[in-house]
């Protein structure tokens, strides 16, 4: 619905007829309210104020057609009985649609429906018709309504508004003739239909809109948003509103359609569109729905709360974690506590303060925020697909860039993914989706602004105050010789030890490792390393000491920044501190790990010391490797089709060209990166290997005239390349060159043009047929690969019966040795170019693989066997579609086709073809028959 959410004006259309008036904003200035009343004035033809002033839209225009289906047979409603005062106001009401032409009297008609009274809200009751039983014999009309989403964009951003409502809409459309008395009602006083469409039919809507839709063709989208009997005029400007609007009533004018003038406001800037509140700012959440949630009860019951939980927000899952939790002990025992009492108005809040939305500009980027939470974890790739599916119009226009910091990129293009992430993946191709990861904040702002902030003077609660006493723990004397002091602690599985490096004044190095005999922790073995390397500072007449290490927790114990709260590490930090007041000064500071690593090595040998022996350690130092070094050539790769694919799919680069890139992006949805080899999914086989044109080559030599080829044709040999798992983009085009090219091949130029060149023999009688086809194949492939050495037939026989092994045959869909062992045979063009199964192959996996292929083998065989049959029908069906049948019967002569065994050998080639004629005398099955021969003899064989 539509309705106007600032102050309106009331305008009389004609001074003598007040009560004939519209309404307009109270926002316009002088001049453009002006040209307003005016306007409106002068097309007050447009409105209707009662039912007489509608003429209806003419029937050569649109009518209501019915389309009952056959299969449904008619059904009249029985009389209902009502109270006297319905009665008397469905007469009232059949009274005035008699009197405006709406109804009139029905005869003997198939369907009846009754009358229902119900109450409106202003007062009077409203008159309605039962078409339940009628609406289910109707097939839905399909005719799409427009999206609600499209039209609130469409509309935001404008300046000046016009909303509009058609004068009873529905009644304005007459109904198709044969149809009308379909929709027969009764009532107390007679039976009676419609000549206009009424309220309460299945696709009364749908008629609606394609009416419109027609009419306002060149204007919707444009100046114009109609949603069936919702009507709406749209201007950037306000300048250009009335030109907008002259165009539209003159329309209106044209096709007899009346507007309700109580229901339209004219030159507005915002209203309520849809459910939505529409204005030049933007898109705003409808103020009676928040209303409604603000003033929302607690929930009493689990219904309630369950209503809570179902709503779609940001983070919906933290914000109704309490209420899940209200409902673990089920409708009998609800626990509202008060973290619900909070979440409950941390929830109406939030919803309560919904923001202002904008539509997007074309070509603009749009972010998708996905992420985890502590209390939930969501499935990020389904969340992606349904805001895809939601937000379709969106995705296909503009470029949608997903912040996350999971790897969802990843996910959709591993090669272990399910087949339902294949199916999502290449859904999600059509668009333009980019994957970045979330931007963090800058460190180092941060520190800033916390030092900037934090007040020198204040001292944390908690901290531990230095001991009096303790020398200065900042300042150096830089006149005093200062020994510098690295340490280090180490505790692992294998034992507990410490290290420490003390570099003496004039640079020289004391190394120091200790194993220790109980167990510690990191922390306590950090402790362990200063107080040793203290000890030894002292015992060399160490003043001043600059002590350096790697662990946060202890330096800052030292210096009073951190309190020590465990009794162990409160103890460590006073021995330290009594070792500490024995130095003049000293200096404590936290070093990164790698300049540290002198003392860490040290403590990680003493930790992995295993006996209580102490030991010295010489260090050798090579000053040049043990092995020699090995040239290395680099290789240059030229771009091949590959590249575009693979840089997309590794790094997400596409061409600047937007139409190259959103080819390339459909395009890559079917292919994917494992192990840095690109690979395509096949729709006969799992992953196929994409190769160069180069690689193909010889994967087409291989598999055409290698040790196991078998010469075949073009199509043959491509559809062999893929069965193996290759693919590369011209490989038909390739299959096609090389057997060109190929001479043992273009042997058979005559047979394709069908010039028969045969030796002569004899008949013989007929043997098994499957033998001799089989023999006829292997003598085809023999002098393909002997060429002129014909005698070395016995050593290629056997490559001749591999290729035969391993091609595909037409008629049971599978290779032989596929029957026999139930997998496919490694070739050797998969040695000379590795595919996907060679080099993902994993022993253990392949043994249950074979496994599992043995015990499947029986209903492969099954199924190859259904298709050979299959196969020898469709043959069989082809020969017989065409031989023209004759039939001969008792009596008739006939002539039989001379053969090589009956032929005279004197007579050569010019002798006759035909012998006879002979007499039928038997007929024995169909086309066989018993001959005799004009001698009175009988031919022994029919």
């Amino acid at each position: 619905m539509t309705q106007p959410a600032e102050d309106l004006e009331t305008v009389a259309l004609d001074e003598s007829q007040p009560d004939r008036y519209v309404r307009i904003g109270t926002m316009l200035n002088a001049t453009l309210r002006a040209e307003f009343i005016q306007f409106l004035r002068r097309n007050s033809e447009v409105f209707a104020w009662s039912y007489n002033d509608m003429p209806g839209i003419s029937p050569d225009i649109i009518s209501h057609k019915l389309s009952i289906s056959p299969a449904f047979k008619p059904i009249r409603q029985k009389p209902r009985s009502y109270d006297a005062e319905r009665y008397e106001a469905m007469k009232n009401e059949v009274d005035k649609l008699m009197t405006i032409g709406f109804i009139r009297e029905a005869v003997y008609p198939d369907w009846l429906a009754n009358s229902v009274m119900v109450w409106k809200a202003k007062g009077g009751w409203r008159m309605f018709q039962d078409y339940t039983d009628l609406n289910k014999a109707c097939p839905k009309d399909s005719f799409p309504l427009p999206r609600i989403d499209e039209l609130v964009d469409a509309t935001a951003g404008h300046e000046l508004l016009s909303f509009m409502d058609a004068y009873s809409g529905y009644n304005q459309i007459f109904m198709h003739p044969a149809d009308s008395e379909h929709k027969a009602f009764i009532t107390d006083k007679g039976l009676y239909c419609y000549n206009v469409m009424p309220f309460g039919l299945k696709n009364a809507g749908a008629t609606y809109q394609r009416l419109v839709n027609r009419i306002f063709a060149e204007q919707i989208g444009s100046t114009m948003e109609v949603y069936v009997d919702d009507m709406l005029v749209k201007s950037r400007t306000a300048d250009e509103h009335l030109a907008d609007l002259a165009i539209m009533f003159g329309i209106l004018k044209d096709y007899r359609m009346r507007l309700n003038p109580t229901k339209c406001a004219f030159g507005v800037s915002s209203g309520r569109f849809l459910g939505f509140m529409i204005s030049q700012r933007g898109i705003e959440a409808n103020p009676d729905k928040i209303k409604a949630i603000i003033d929302m009860e607690v929930p009493k019951t689990q219904k309630d709360i369950q209503s809570l939980t179902g709503r779609v927000t940001s983070r919906a899952t933290d914000k109704c974690a309490p209420f899940f939790k209200a409902l673990i002990g089920g409708k009998h025992h609800i626990e509202w506590t008060a973290e619900c009492d909070k979440a409950f108005q941390d929830l109406k809040d939030y919803i309560g303060k919904a923001p202002l939305l904008s539509k997007p500009l074309p070509g603009e980027f749009l972010f998708l925020y996905l992420s985890v939470s502590n209390t939930a974890v969501s499935s990020l790739a389904l969340a992606l697909v349904v805001s895809a599916r939601r937000l379709q119009p969106y995705f296909q226009a503009h470029t949608i860039v997903v912040l996350t910091n999971q790897p969802l990129r990843q996910v959709f293009q591993k090669p272990e993914t399910s087949g339902r992430l294949v199916k999502w993946a290449i859904e999600l191709g059509e668009f333009d989706v980019q994957f970045k990861p979330r931007p963090a904040e800058k460190g180092q702002a941060v520190a800033d602004f916390i030092a900037e902030l934090t007040p020198s003077e204040a001292s944390e609660p908690g901290k531990t105050p230095p001991p009096e006493g303790l020398p200065n723990g900042s300042r150096l004397d830089q006149s005093i010789p200062i020994c510098i002091l690295h340490v280090d602690g180490s505790a692992n599985q294998q034992g507990c030890g410490a290290g420490l490096v003390l570099t003496a004044p004039d640079g020289a190095k004391m190394e120091y490792a200790i194993r220790f005999s109980f167990r510690t922790s990191n922390n306590e073995a950090e402790y362990e390393a200063l107080l040793a390397g203290l000890r030894l500072a002292k015992s060399m007449g160490t003043k001043q000491v600059s002590i350096h290490s790697d662990s946060q927790l202890f330096v800052n114990q030292v210096t009073a920044d951190f309190a020590a709260k465990d009794a162990s590490m409160t103890a460590y930090l006073s021995s330290a501190h009594l070792l500490l007041q024995q130095f003049k000064a000293y200096e404590i500071r936290q070093v990164l790990r790698s300049e540290n690593s002198h003392a860490d090595a040290l403590a990680r040998l003493a930790s992995a010391i295993n006996d209580k022996i102490g030991r010295k350690v010489p260090v050798e130092i090579l000053a040049q490797p043990s092995t020699t070094s090995v040239g290395i050539c680099t290789i240059q790769y030229e771009d091949t089709w590959m590249s575009p694919i693979y840089i997309y799919l590794t790094n997400g680069t596409l061409p600047k060209d937007k139409s190259q890139a959103r080819k390339l992006r459909y395009r890559s949805a079917r292919y994917i990166v494992i192990n840095d080899i690109l690979y395509k999914r096949g729709y006969t086989t799992s992953y196929m290997k994409c190769v160069t044109e180069e690689q193909g080559k010889y994967v087409l030599r291989e598999i055409h005239s290698g040790v196991c080829g078998d010469h075949s044709g073009s199509r043959s040999l491509a559809h062999k390349a893929f069965r193996q798992g290759y693919y590369w983009s011209s490989m038909y085009r390739d299959a096609i060159a090389m057997v060109k090219k190929c001479d043992k091949c273009q042997r058979q130029f005559c047979t394709r043009l069908k010039i028969n060149l045969f030796f002569a023999s004899p008949a013989h009688p007929q043997s098994n047929g499957q033998v001799e086809a089989v023999n006829k194949i292997i003598k085809k492939l023999l002098k393909r690969q002997l060429n002129s050495a014909k005698g070395a037939w016995p050593e290629k026989l056997p490559e001749a019966l591999w290729a035969i092994r391993m091609s595909y045959r037409t008629s049971t869909g599978e290779t032989p040795f596929s029957l026999a062992f139930g997998s496919e045979v490694v070739v050797p063009v998969e040695i000379g170019e590795s595919s996907y199964r060679t080099e993902v192959f994993e022993p253990k996996a392949n043994e249950a693989a074979l496994a599992l292929s043995l015990d499947l083998i029986e209903e492969r065989r099954t199924a190859a066997n259904l298709r050979n049959e299959a196969y020898k029908q469709r043959v069989s069906w082809y020969y017989d579609s065409r031989v023209k049948p004759r039939s001969f019967r008792i009596g008739d002569w006939v002539m039989r086709k001379v053969s090589l065994a009956t032929k005279n050998p004197t007579e050569g080639i010019l002798g006759p073809s035909w012998e006879g004629p002979y007499e039928v005398i038997g007929i024995l099955r169909s086309s066989t028959y018993k001959l005799r021969g004009t001698d009175g003899k009988t031919l022994g064989h029919p």
